[in-house]
C-alpha cells in the first residue's frame, strides 16, 4: 500500500511508457545561455544532457494529464484518479488490514487508445466499464491501493 503521491507518480509513468505525446507547441530543447561579454563560444550539449532534457520535459508534460482534482478544462488524453471507499477485512471482529480504494478513468478520443492497457497491468486493477461522453471515452477501473 502506498499514498496518493505514489499512485500519481506510477498514472504518470503510464503515459511515459507507452510515449504517447502530440503537445503544442513542440517541444525544443533549450539553449545554453550565452553571455554577450565572453567571446567563447558556448560547448554544445551532449547527447546524454540533450536526453535528459527531453525525459524531464516528458516528466512534466506527463503530470498536466494526470488529475487528482480537474481543473475545468482538461488536456486529453489524460488519466483522473479519485478516491471512491476502502476495502477492510477483519479478525475476531476487529480491523485486521484496510486498503484504499480508487476510481481511476482513462479519458481519450481514441477508442483503441493503450492507456486503458497500461492500467490494467497495475497490481489489484480491475476493468469495470466504458461509456462515452462528448465523444470522448472513458475506460472505468478499481484500484486498491
Amino acid at each position: 500500500m502506498g499514498t496518493r503521491l505514489n499512485l500519481h507518480t506510477m498514472l504518470c509513468s503510464i503515459f511515459l511508457s507507452i510515449g504517447q505525446w502530440l503537445w503544442e507547441p513542440p517541444y525544443v530543447v533549450p539553449e545554453v545561455p550565452v553571455d554577450p561579454e565572453d567571446e567563447t563560444p558556448p560547448e554544445p550539449l551532449t547527447p546524454e544532457e540533450i536526453a535528459a532534457a527531453f525525459t524531464a520535459a516528458l516528466v512534466i508534460e506527463a503530470g498536466k494529464h494526470v488529475y487528482f482534482q480537474p481543473p475545468i478544462l482538461m488536456k486529453y488524453p489524460c488519466i483522473l484518479y479519485e478516491r471512491y471507499s476502502g476495502k477492510t477485512s477483519f479478525a475476531d471482529n476487529d480491523p485486521y488490514s484496510h486498503r484504499k480504494r480508487y476510481t481511476i478513468t482513462a479519458i481519450d478520443k481514441n477508442p483503441d487508445s493503450l492507456i486503458p492497457d497500461e492500467i490494467a497491468k497495475l497490481r489489484t486493477c480491475v476493468f469495470d466499464r466504458h461509456f462515452v461522453s462528448n465523444n470522448l471515452h472513458h475506460f472505468v477501473f478499481n484500484l486498491y491501493y
